[in-house]
């Protein structure tokens, strides 16, 4: 497994789920939804090869949602803060995981940042309405 560092190209797109309970999101329904996803819609499981590779997109057989999906105890009124702090550190591309990464907020803020590669903000829109229809 290589790993590769870049500058970050992460467009951000966030959004606020609320349930009648009020309860927050919880990791098996986020996994749940998310692994659906993956199975629909192909650019979830893709990657780019290193550097010096023809630029192909490659399909990824399998991914860890624990190595992409965060949740904090955080609440939205962090939000700008954890934003920076995506934009502030590189992006590390690991052979082994896609262009992509959830965080997850106790009120049930969710921020998909993604590889520009990947899509635009409308690309992340779409992301949260099909996350929405899983959930």
């Amino acid at each position: 497994m290589r790993s590769r560092l870049h500058f970050n190209s992460y467009v951000v797109v966030t959004a606020k789920y609320e349930n009648a309970s009020g309860l927050p999101l919880e990791k098996e329904a986020v996994f749940a939804a998310l692994e659906r996803m993956i199975h629909t819609q192909p650019a979830l499981a893709a990657r780019l090869p290193a550097p010096g590779s023809p630029p192909v997109w490659l399909y990824l057989p399998s991914i860890d949602l624990n190595k992409i999906v965060t949740f904090s105890g955080a609440d939205s009124t962090a939000l700008g803060t954890l934003i920076e702090q995506i934009f502030e550190r590189p992006v590390e591309y690991s052979d082994d995981l896609p262009h992509w990464k959830l965080l997850v907020l106790r009120d049930g803020t969710v921020a998909f940042a993604f590889d520009h590669a990947l899509g635009d903000g409308q690309s992340g829109i779409a992301f949260h309405r099909a996350f929405l229809a899983e959930l």
